[in-house]
């Protein structure tokens, strides 16, 4: 008897567990919700999504059709774009864009000001290309911090994701062979000289 509380009570603990993971991949959410579930779950302003920036990480961009919503919120004490992407109706990606507008110069301190404190909330990254592309793994999502300099604007984007297989490098050359005139493919050259000197 005793033997059958403390099987049963071990098994509760373990889907507690489990739950408990699946509640925190990102922002109280989990990968795979449909919109319907990140609106009831989303605490920021909600805002109509106006389609003005590009997703490096995704073989489309954000003119695709995909489902997106949009929501202003603070990120380590910036102002953010939160935006959430679907694809089939599931959660596939969440990126923060700061909208912070800074002079052309000044976004580059921004950027080490975030990795930092990025650093103390998920420890050091697993990879760096560029010294403008810092990539993380959790257990639950992959987390990049993006230095975006392109159309003649700069800025900070945050990009969360469910874990992938393929390593930084390998995005970034998909992304660069589907849109060869993009920054991705310049972040991608750079990266590759500074490899080279390594």
């Amino acid at each position: 008897m005793l033997r059958n509380i403390i099987f049963f009570g071990m098994i509760f603990l373990f889907v507690l567990m489990i739950r408990f993971i699946d509640l925190t991949d990102i922002r109280g959410v989990c990968w795979g919700m449909n919109p319907i579930e990140i609106r009831k779950a989303e605490t920021a302003c909600h805002i109509p999504y106006y389609v003005h920036n590009f997703d490096y990480f995704s073989s489309t961009n954000y003119f695709d059709g995909k489902e997106r919503l949009g929501y202003l919120d603070k990120y380590f004490n910036y102002n953010i774009l939160v935006t959430y992407s679907f694809e089939s109706n599931h959660l596939v990606s969440l990126v923060y864009q700061v909208t912070n507008v800074f002079h052309h110069d000044e976004v580059m301190g921004h950027f080490l000001n975030i990795k930092e404190l990025m650093v103390k909330e998920y420890g050091e990254p697993e990879s760096t290309l560029a010294g403008e592309i810092v990539h993380w793994r959790t257990l639950n999502s992959e987390i990049t911090l993006l230095y975006v300099d392109t159309f003649n604007r700069s800025t900070i984007m945050v990009k969360f994701a469910p874990p992938s297989p393929e390593s930084l490098s390998e995005k970034f050359y998909k992304a660069s062979a589907d849109y060869s005139s993009n920054q991705a493919k310049i972040y991608m050259d750079d990266a590759e000289e500074t490899n080279s000197v390594l």
